[in-house]
């Protein structure tokens, strides 16, 4: 993970604040990225409709699992999330996952690997909707959809019984992931 490294870089940028999201800068460690991730899946296992995950420190009685990390860390961390160096600019240009390609191939290597899977398979396409110039290359537009035109395009091959993923695509235009 580069987080501490891009948050350097950051800092540098401001000339003299050391301040990331209006917070006072406190380096990040497994435990807080663990902590960080576990957040992040309790809140897509139990959404809150119409709420933004930053507004649940707002109201810690309904929401107790705040109590394990402050606002200001879980948005620094937010803010600052890398999981690859960015003065690779020579990768940067030949591969369009390049910033979350580490991640990924931790996912490709263990989706699957510590679970008995069944005989039935399926292969899916999934869809997450976006709009970010950031993921360009990624993104795909389906005038079908009702809401949410703009795409992120994933295939996977799931096990039938257990509603497991054990291999995953990301759907780019570049064609630089390898297909399964």
């Amino acid at each position: 993970m580069e987080v501490n490294s891009y948050e350097e870089q950051k800092l540098r940028n401001k000339q003299g604040k050391k301040l990331i999201t209006g917070y006072k800068w406190k380096p990040v460690t497994l435990s807080n990225i663990m902590t960080y991730f576990g957040i992040l899946i309790y809140a897509m296992l139990y959404p809150q409709t119409g709420r933004r995950l930053r507004d649940s420190w707002d109201s810690p009685c309904q929401n107790a699992w705040t109590k394990f990390m402050s606002k200001g860390h879980y948005l620094q961390i937010t803010s600052v999330l890398h999981f690859n160096n960015n003065s690779e600019v020579s990768k940067m240009t030949r591969d369009s996952l390049h910033k979350i390609r580490p991640l990924l191939n931790i996912l490709k290597r263990t989706l699957g690997h510590y679970a008995n899977l069944c005989s039935e398979h399926s292969f899916d396409e999934a869809t997450m909707a976006c709009k970010s110039s950031y993921g360009r290359h990624l993104i795909v537009y389906n005038g079908a959809k009702p809401t949410g035109k703009f795409h992120f395009k994933m295939y996977m091959m799931c096990c039938a019984n257990m509603n497991l993923t054990h291999k995953i695509k990301i759907y780019t235009r570049d064609n630089s992931e390898k297909i399964m």
